[in-house]
């Protein structure tokens, strides 16, 4: 029988070793650079897909900035970034 390389990370998770993040909570990663970065992605009503990054030095700081970012994002008051459109 094949061995598949996510079966060990399945069976963490199944005794709670692991835990899984819930849908619209983010990402926190060690960048190559040695900061921390958090994304979050949400798509919009009319379909638009949006992703926010923030870093800081430590894995909680960058996740506290996540945090205030979903916040924002959850309260509607996240302001939009950049025009979508390319200027002549």
């Amino acid at each position: 029988m094949a061995s598949y390389p996510n079966t060990r990370a399945r069976r963490d998770a199944a005794n709670g070793s692991k835990r899984r993040r819930s849908a619209g909570e983010g990402s926190v990663y060690e960048s190559a650079d040695g900061r921390w970065r958090g994304a979050i992605s949400w798509t919009e009503p009319d379909g638009s897909r949006h992703r926010r990054l923030v870093s800081g030095p430590t894995s909680a700081d960058a996740r506290h900035k996540l945090d205030v970012l979903r916040d924002k994002l959850r309260i509607g008051s996240l302001p939009s970034v950049g025009s979508g459109s390319v200027a002549a």
